[in-house]
Formats: structure tokens, sequence, C-alpha cells
């Protein structure tokens, strides 16, 4: 029965059975009120990365579309090594670098193509912490719903950014309905 169940795994790995799932960090975003609230959590395997660490503080920012074209976040939280084997994330959004507050480890991804992570992050290690963007909107922010993934480290692992629906802002809805309504008239009169 064992050499049964041996053959069947092995036939199961030549067939294509998906492998298992990398690790990542999971960066979420929310309005929460009249704030913007971006969450992160998760863990990554640094086994042939390149680890610099460098002591570097890491700022509360996010920058959905950077000088370089690329987009970048940073939850504050203190010194972080920098991680270089990662590319960065694509821009998410339009909107331009704003200042928030953070909770939990210094944690960030950089328009450098690296990652920040805590001083002395060890391995699969989970971490968990926050940026506020304090009388925020998705909207305001410029922000784009989608998926961005960084690219992924020699492990396979990646961080991951999920962006929900925006909805627009209340004067621009208000805006773009009186242009419809007018729209409507002008053929009304015609």
């Amino acid at each position: 029965m064992k050499r049964i169940l041996a053959i069947v795994g092995m036939v199961a790995v030549a067939a294509g059975a998906p492998a298992p799932a990398a690790a990542t960090i999971d960066i979420t975003v929310a309005e929460l009120g009249a704030d913007v609230v971006f969450s992160y959590s998760g863990a990554l395997d640094l086994a042939g990365a390149n680890v610099v660490s460098a002591g570097a503080n890491t700022n509360a920012f996010v920058s959905p579309v950077s000088g370089s074209g690329v987009g970048a976040i940073g939850f504050g939280g203190g010194s972080t090594d920098r991680v270089f084997d990662v590319t960065s994330l694509p821009p998410f959004g339009t909107g331009s670098f704003l200042a928030g507050s953070a909770l939990g480890p210094g944690f960030g991804v950089f328009t450098s193509d690296s990652l920040g992570l805590p001083l002395g992050y060890v391995s699969d290690t989970q971490i968990v912490g926050s940026l506020t963007l304090t009388g925020q909107t998705l909207a305001s922010l410029g922000l784009l719903e989608g998926v961005y993934v960084t690219g992924s480290l020699p492990s396979g692992d990646f961080v991951h950014l999920t962006i929900p629906q925006v909805v627009p802002e209340p004067a621009l809805a208000l805006l773009a309905l009186s242009g419809a309504a007018a729209l409507g008239l002008r053929r009304r009169l015609r």
C-alpha cells in the first residue's frame, strides 16, 4: 500500500500538481471612516536574498506613482534591513507622495527595487502593521483598483498589494451628474 501511495504521489507531482504556495506579505487597503488604512501581514523566506543591514529608518508614506515610474509604500516603525533581490511595485495610482502614521515594525516596498524589513528580521517570521492616512479616501489618493505584485525573491516569495474598487469623490459624482443632466436638457431643446 505504501508503494502505491508513493507512486500516486510521484505521478501527481509529474502531472503538474500545484507546488506549495510561496510565502507572501499581503497589503490590503480600506476606507475606515474618514481615513484610508493600509494593513500588512505575512512572512518572507529570505534564503538566497541579498540582505544589507542598513539600519535606515522607514518613514510612513504612500506614493502610488513616483518620479521613477513605480509605486512605493512605507510603514514606519523604526530601522530596517534592506533586501535587494526584488523588483518594485508597479504604479498603483495617480496620486503623489503622502505621509501618514504607522503601527507595527518597519516595513516598506521602495522604488530602488528593494524591501525594508524590521532590523534583524528572521526569515519566515510573521510581521503585522498598518499605515493610516487621515482625512483621505481611495479616490483622493488617486488609487486604482487591482492587485499589484513585486517581483519574487530568490525563494519565490513576494509582496502583493490589493486595492478595492474606488468610489468616486462625491463632488466628482455630482459634477458628472450635472454634466449628464445638461447634455440631456440640450438634446431635449433641439
